[in-house]
């Protein structure tokens, strides 16, 4: 990415009167306006403790990076911050950034406190309150690798790897690791694409994540045995159940599958206690 190689380039700043908060991010629109109006608000890091003054800055005619939060004074920096680069697969698309917002409202929609492209953690979005990385995965990349990475700093993770990776390591990722298939739908179920169209807001509000292929719910046959059984799920709905807890990932095998699942715990003690009576 164009800013990981010019340091003085951030993504994220502050409101200097502002108690610390949810810092601003280029990529949410709403942000980016309050950051533009006049007078400009005067913006700080958002690192705690760290007061370096930046301002808001845009080159339309920069297709990676248009809007950036730059040093304000020459000779005065810091090293928090550093936008993420992605994977080393160059800066992130619209559909990338389109997402993030998308998962980062959806959180918040639920009163959990979200950043998007989070330093500290490198997540996509990161939720503080319980420590969670959502990723958003679009291309081929080193799943496991980065799921280590975030899981040593004290998270939990779950890949959101779109419809039509299929490469061999986004299958393995998917089954063997906590993730999930998405898909934007409208309320028809028909694909969307609202990221080629970013000022068409009745595109966006239209827009629903669809999630499939690894999330479970428990039934039963008519011989009376229990199993586990995937289906599609609203974001949203997954999305709470999963930062509650009341959902989770569950390796190969534990449930009867040779794939990982997210299933919910009361099913899961159903399955364990039908098991048990034999």
């Amino acid at each position: 990415m164009e800013a990981c190689s010019h340091p003085e380039r951030k993504r994220h700043a502050q409101l200097r009167h502002q108690p610390r908060a949810t810092p601003l991010w280029v990529g949410d629109p709403d942000d980016w306006a309050l950051v533009r109006q006049r007078p400009r608000p005067p913006l700080v890091c958002p690192e705690p403790g760290c007061n370096v003054e930046l301002i808001s800055y845009e080159n339309l005619h920069n297709q990676y990076n248009p809007r950036i939060f730059k040093f304000k004074h020459d000779g005065t920096s810091c090293n928090h911050w550093i936008p993420d680069s992605h994977g080393g697969g160059g800066p992130p698309s619209p559909e990338h950034v389109w997402m993030q917002l998308y998962l980062t409202r959806i959180v918040t929609s639920l009163w959990y406190t979200a950043t998007p492209e989070h330093p500290p953690t490198r997540a996509d979005v990161f939720v503080h309150e319980c420590s969670y990385c959502l990723e958003v995965q679009l291309r081929p990349t080193q799943f496991r690798k980065r799921t280590a990475q975030r899981e040593a700093r004290g998270a939990r993770v779950c890949w959101f790897i779109r419809e039509g990776l299929d490469t061999e390591k986004a299958r393995q990722a998917l089954f063997g690791l906590p993730a999930v298939r998405f898909r934007v739908v409208d309320e028809r179920d028909r694909p969307l694409a609202p990221w080629k169209e970013p000022d068409n807001q009745n595109l966006t509000d239209s827009a629903r994540l669809q999630l499939f292929g690894t999330i479970a719910y428990l039934e039963r046959a008519r011989t009376g045995e229990l199993s586990f059984k995937t289906r599609t799920m609203d974001g949203t709905s997954f999305l709470a159940e999963i930062l509650s807890g009341r959902r989770r990932w569950y390796r190969p095998m534990m449930l009867g599958r040779k794939m990982g699942l997210w299933a919910l715990r009361g099913d899961v003690s159903v399955y364990f206690a039908h098991r048990r009576r034999g």
